[in-house]
């Protein structure tokens, strides 16, 4: 409110001297790959319509940052990234934005909730009762050890639920 007050110039010239950030955030693709029922659902609303939707949005400015967060597959399987990677090559070259102003982080439908269910349920059981700080930091890699009834050998078993995003986020994606 205060710049309200002030003189017109003013209030113009630091305006003038923000800079601005324009982010576009996409979430929830739950891609599901071959297992798709009816994919003619999503080419009407990530084909044509999709590519409409950038125009308007680009009459607005260039996009400086893409944020995709979580939920790119249904299941976390690996056949289910591949048109998302398309899609992303295709979102890019579209916005002009490189690859490294692409921010994508993984979702709970990210997980492969099929793989290691013994080691995931033990983990599940014990988390209330151990301090969650040191398991979050045995998880991350700066504790060298698990908390007291964890087992080493979840940790592995735990972090391959989620595989097939880092894959594809590393290889597919470079």
């Amino acid at each position: 409110r205060s710049l309200d007050r002030e003189s017109p110039s003013r209030n113009h010239n630091e305006a003038a001297s923000r800079a601005i950030l324009r982010i576009l955030h996409i979430s929830d693709f739950h891609e599901r790959g071959p297992r798709e029922k009816e994919p003619y659902l999503r080419t009407h609303v990530l084909g044509e319509n999709w590519d409409k939707n950038l125009d308007k949005i680009l009459e607005g400015g260039a996009i400086d940052l893409v944020c995709i967060t979580g939920d790119i597959a249904q299941g976390g399987k690996p056949d289910e990234y591949h048109n998302v990677t398309e899609f992303i090559r295709h979102l890019t070259h579209r916005l002009g934005v490189s690859f490294e102003n692409i921010f994508i982080v993984p979702g709970n439908h990210d997980i492969d909730r099929s793989l290691n269910v013994r080691a995931w349920r033990a983990m599940r059981k014990l988390s209330p009762v151990v301090n969650s700080l040191d398991l979050s930091r045995w998880m991350a890699g700066v504790a060298p050890k698990p908390p007291p009834g964890i087992s080493h050998k979840w940790k592995e078993k735990l972090l391959a639920r989620q595989a097939a995003f880092w894959k594809w986020l590393s290889i597919d994606l470079g």
